[in-house]
């Protein structure tokens, strides 16, 4: 075996050699590999799309963004399979959720506003749009009020046909287009 020192021709003669020597190693020239290549210059170009993408332009989200919309979405959802508790502190927060109002608006629109209208100016049943409730103004009592009726008015029971996540919904709907409404606790009795 022959022994290769830097004054000695190196085995393989076509291949350049860089000038400069190291511990007495002499290093080949060799280009990098096209895959490699790419896959340095690719992921340049994507730090760079990336950058515009999110923090100039800002067109999308933000990691954190995209973090509170899926915890707001998986806190609708909580609600929605009754996972959580809801007293008039939650639904006042539902009310602020677009998604929660949304779905209020829906449930609305199909089975409330035949009689208290699309516009919740009333009709065959009260006004929901306006400072005076008659049968209670606290998000609990409204809630109360769906989901059991006021037979003496002939308001019917929803909690069978709706159920509670859609009676939350409409709650947290009547909630955010009545802005004069306020919280249990700042109710003096």
């Amino acid at each position: 075996m022959s022994k290769h020192t830097p004054e000695s021709e190196p085995p393989h003669d076509n291949e350049p050699l860089r000038e400069h020597v190291f511990d007495g190693i002499q290093e080949y020239d060799n280009k990098l590999p096209n895959w490699w290549l790419m896959t340095f210059y690719g992921s340049i170009l994507f730090s760079i799309v990336y950058w515009l993408f999110y923090h100039t332009w800002e067109v999308g989200l933000s990691p954190e963004e995209k973090f509170a919309q899926q915890q707001q979405a998986f806190a609708a959802q909580a609600l929605a399979a009754g996972e959580d508790e809801v007293d008039g502190d939650r639904l006042f927060e539902l009310s602020r959720e677009e998604s929660m109002v949304e779905a209020g608006r829906r449930a609305y629109t199909s089975s409330c506003a035949a009689c208290h209208g699309q516009e919740l100016e009333g009709g065959i049943g009260s006004a929901l749009k306006d400072a005076e409730w008659t049968h209670g103004s606290r998000p609990m009592e409204i809630r109360e009020n769906i989901l059991d009726g006021i037979p003496a008015v002939g308001m019917p029971p929803w909690r069978q046909s709706l159920g509670e996540r859609q009676v939350n919904a409409i709650t947290a709907f009547l909630l955010s287009v009545n802005p004069d409404l306020v919280p249990d606790e700042e109710i003096e009795d």
